[in-house]
């Protein structure tokens, strides 16, 4: 059985040094401002350029890319197994896909599997923790893949967004809705739906009535709450990220509430002032918009 190399996307939201100890290889999107493209900036240069009105974008990885990120691994004798960043949210998914079967007629006696988990941020990461835990544990590439497809669709998702004004400037929400939300302090409530996409689920009015809403969630739906780590990523709101790790430890139970910064491609879409629930709870997902 050959070792196989672990691959994944910066959309992960994990430091480069946990990275290494991990000995997993992320395959980066670009965070364009401007002319500028960037695959690595750090967080808070980012929001010192969106303070100073920077209106970022992203883009997927493309072909090219995955290509380069495999084939010095396959050169090496290792198979490939890549844990992509949603589909719906980004194509880089295709674009690794792509890759794979590429290099798979170039090297045939390899194995290239590559997983559209249809997670992200903390969700993708819960799927490369537990891939290098069965790796190092001896278990095989296709144990692994079996682990993620039969779980990825358990990872749950509940945001709360504050600034309405960012999602307008983007496009997300019309300037009306972002003015009447913003008059009565609505604060939308967004999830990951069983595609991998982004939807709106709910709205309430003002920011301690979001953190009972996501409590509200996570208590419903976390299966076992001595044994759940929920992750929680902000951008630029550590009080509130930690206030709501407390809420979740306190009223549900769990075992721990992980709090930590988004990375920039998500903050580059979001703005200032989300906050959400992430973990692995029973695989409630809300059906995709027909």
């Amino acid at each position: 059985m050959a070792e196989f190399k672990i691959f994944c996307n910066n959309t992960v939201d994990l430091p480069k040094e946990k990275l290494k100890e991990l000995d997993v290889t992320a395959i980066s999107l670009t965070v364009n401002i401007g002319s500028e493209a960037y695959k690595e900036i750090a967080i808070e240069e980012l929001y010192t350029k969106m303070r100073a009105g920077a209106m970022p974008s992203t883009s997927a990885v493309n072909l090219g890319e995955g290509l380069e990120a495999f084939e010095p691994a396959l050169q090496a004798g290792h198979d490939v197994l890549c844990l992509a960043f949603s589909s719906g949210l980004s194509v880089s998914y295709e674009a690794l896909d792509m890759a794979g079967k590429e290099l798979q007629e170039k090297y045939p006696d390899r194995k290239i599997v590559v997983i559209d988990t249809l997670n992200a941020s903390a969700g993708e990461a819960i799927m490369v923790f537990e891939a290098v835990k069965m790796k190092n544990e001896g278990k095989s590439i296709e144990d692994v893949q079996a682990w993620v497809e039969e779980n990825k669709h358990k990872v749950l998702y509940w945001f709360s967004v504050d600034d309405l004004n960012h999602l307008k400037r983007g496009g997300r929400i019309s300037a009306s809705k972002a003015l009447i939300g913003s008059m009565l302090n609505v604060k939308p409530i967004l999830t990951v739906d069983k595609i991998g996409k982004l939807q709106s689920f709910d709205k309430v009015r003002g920011r301690t009535k979001s953190f009972e809403f996501l409590v509200e969630k996570l208590k419903a739906t976390v299966k076992n709450p001595k044994d759940t780590i929920v992750y929680i990523p902000h951008v630029d709101c550590a009080e509130d990220a930690n206030r709501l790790g407390n809420m979740a430890k306190e009223q549900v139970g769990v075992k721990d509430a992980v709090a930590y910064p988004v990375g920039p491609v998500f903050a580059a879409h979001t703005g200032f002032g989300l906050v959400a629930f992430i973990y692995l709870g029973d695989g409630v997902r809300i059906d995709a918009e027909k």
